[in-house]
């Protein structure tokens, strides 16, 4: 059965496009209108994982009827704060920062792993984009 859904920003109902949805081992990602397909679900329920950049990370249980057509609407909270890193314009939000081993929740010490990046001196809370005058990374 295939599954038809839209994933929305909770405080708008705006669509976000590209979120990353997976579900029954299945990943994609939502087009321009927030919306997606995830082909050949086999009934019963399954988790649906939905992360999108700026947004906190949502986890859902779906029953997928073999007898109906099936459309979910999921609504994400924005994340309270989010870090931008270059290269690659790489998003990491609080709950990525909890989830990366060793980080304890730091966004800071979640992005010194990406290649690229680096951090001076400890404490200085600063992030050092190689290849880029400060001015240029606006870290």
């Amino acid at each position: 059965r295939d599954v038809d859904g839209a994933v929305v920003d909770a405080r708008d109902g705006r669509a976000i496009a590209g979120a990353r949805v997976e579900m029954a081992g299945q990943v994609t990602r939502t087009d321009a209108a927030g919306e997606f397909r995830l082909p050949s679900v086999p009934a019963g329920p399954h988790v649906i994982d939905v992360r999108a950049g700026g947004f906190v990370r949502k986890l859902a249980t779906a029953n997928v009827d073999p007898d109906a057509r099936d459309v979910f609407v999921l609504r994400l909270d924005p994340a309270d704060a989010t870090v931008v890193a270059a290269p690659g314009a790489q998003t990491i939000d609080r709950e990525d920062a909890r989830q990366t081993p060793g980080a304890g929740g730091d966004a800071l010490v979640a992005l010194q792993g990406t290649p690229g990046l680096a951090r001076p001196a400890a404490g200085t809370g600063a992030l050092v984009v190689w290849g880029a005058a400060p001015a240029e990374t606006r870290v």
